[in-house]
């Protein structure tokens, strides 16, 4: 587990970040390719990109600040909407969170995005600024 206790260094955050960006790359580009092979077999559909847009808060005083990349698809052959955000907070902990929502009781959707994300994300290995590294 990551010591949420101490405080992160440069060489931690920087690892976090890399870490996290690549996940968000990679969800969407395996999300694009289901997109644009569904709309090859079906060609009544459209295959959808997504589209990204960069953000930026300063934290003045005591307040939070962060950036993030924030991506999101719509009105494709498979996904009606979909987003894949990224939030970076300035702190001196490691905020982490992911969260997929689906429709209401929808939940055999959101399981099977789940497992499609955990599948891309190779999650079987730990990386190496987790306490313990690989299982």
């Amino acid at each position: 587990m990551i010591n949420t206790h101490t405080t992160l260094g440069i060489d931690s955050r920087r690892a976090v970040t890399d870490l996290v960006e690549d996940l968000q790359a990679r969800i969407c580009s395996a999300a694009e390719d289901v997109e644009r092979e569904t709309a090859a077999r079906e060609p009544a559909r459209t295959a959808a990109a997504f589209a990204g847009d960069y953000w930026e808060r300063e934290g003045a005083g005591t307040s939070v600040g962060g950036w993030g990349s924030t991506r999101i698809l719509a009105d494709g052959a498979v996904f009606e909407r979909g987003g894949v955000n990224v939030s970076y907070v300035s702190a001196d902990r490691l905020p982490l969170g992911l969260q997929i929502i689906g429709r209401a009781f929808d939940e055999e959707t959101v399981l099977r995005v789940a497992e499609v994300l955990e599948h891309v994300a190779a999650f079987r290995h730990r990386p190496s600024f987790i306490a313990g590294g690989q299982p």
